[in-house]
């Protein structure tokens, strides 16, 4: 989810190999694809682990419903990543050939 100006977050509750490579090392990168236009935009940041306290309950309170229902003791974790550059690679749309 955008979180603010420049930060996005989610709701991590598998607590896996993911949650792991976080904690290796920050640096992640995010790619949001749209189908109509068919475009996409790679954003690169550093991400944050809260386990709990006013973050983690903000982060909590904007995830939405139905990720929260697999999380039902809400035992997982905001991550917040601050967004420190975005790539936005030319579209490549494809389109059908004519006969």
């Amino acid at each position: 989810m955008v979180f603010d100006k420049e930060h996005l977050a989610y709701w991590e509750r598998t607590k896996g190999t993911h949650l792991d490579n976080l904690r290796q090392s920050p640096k992640v990168a995010v790619l949001l694809y749209s189908r109509d236009p068919r475009a996409y935009l790679r954003l690169f940041g550093v991400a944050e682990i809260y386990e709990d306290g006013p973050i983690r309950e903000a982060i909590m309170s904007r995830t939405v419903q139905n990720e929260l229902d697999r999380d039902l003791e809400r035992k997982g974790f905001g991550v917040l990543i601050k967004v420190t550059s975005i790539m936005m690679p030319r579209a490549t749309a494809q389109t059908p050939s004519q006969s």
